[in-house]
């Protein structure tokens, strides 16, 4: 957790500690304001993990204004070995086109 904290990414990001949900229920929400302020809008975005390697992935609602990876996590929580306890960390690399680089710290 501590390599977490002292991680600075260079662009926006949310930190997301990895709980048995979101393994089992197949989503994983997103801070609503970050998303208000750096994404603001729901369309079809990519993971990509440490090797370059990319994921499409979803978003939906989930009522009271949060908003939820959907499909598409799952497949990029197995393919890194992504385990409950772990930290995520989702840094935005693309405003056009928008993705996140996801730095996972193993619990």
């Amino acid at each position: 957790m501590e390599a977490a904290q002292n991680f600075k990414p260079e662009n926006p990001s949310f930190t997301a500690l990895i709980g048995r949900r979101n393994l089992t229920r197949r989503y994983l929400n997103v801070p609503a304001l970050f998303w208000r302020v750096h994404v603001g809008k729901i369309s079809p975005m990519k993971l990509q993990d440490s090797n370059g390697q990319k994921w499409a992935i979803n978003f939906h609602r989930a009522g009271a204004g949060s908003i939820r990876i959907g499909k598409g996590w799952i497949r990029f929580a197995r393919a890194n070995g992504v385990k409950e306890g772990d930290v995520c960390v989702f840094e935005l690399i693309r405003r056009k086109n928008f993705g996140f680089r996801v730095t996972i710290f193993a619990s």
